[in-house]
This record gives structure tokens, sequence and C-alpha cells, in this order.
């Protein structure tokens, strides 16, 4: 069963731990969003525009997401 968390909450784990992977200058953010669940996947999806993020961060963030897709969904609005 995965753990029910608010956006903000998500949103700061991501980015803590993609901090930790991705080289560069500055913070960049991304969000979590509410999307269907597709069969046993999360209720969320990482929304971010891969042209507009740091080198790096597209391969970081497919070497991670399995960590947070299994183990949080978004909590009801």
């Amino acid at each position: 069963m995965c753990k029910v968390v608010s956006e903000a909450w998500l949103r700061d784990e991501i980015s803590a731990h993609m901090a930790e992977h991705v080289f560069g200058s500055g913070t960049f953010w991304a969000r979590p969003v509410r999307r269907k669940r597709v069969g046993n996947g999360p209720n969320w999806r990482h929304s971010f525009n891969e042209g507009a993020v740091p080198a790096g961060y597209t391969a970081a963030w497919n070497r991670i997401r399995h960590k947070f897709e299994d183990a949080y969904d978004l909590a009801d609005e």
C-alpha cells in the first residue's frame, strides 16, 4: 500500500533526491501533478519540461522514479 502524502511534501522530497543526482547551477522545481491512475501506478506524475531542465535531470529522474512512484500517492484535494 502506498503512503498518502501532500503535493508539497512529495515535491520537496523529489527535489531533495534530485539535488543529489543532478549537478548544475540553481534549483529547478518541478511538480508532481494529479492524474488518473493507470493500472497499479501512482495517481500522480512528475511534471517538468524536458527542454528546460538542467542537463541530466531526465536521466536522473528515470533512475530514481520507481522509489517514489511505488511508495507514494497524492492525498485527495
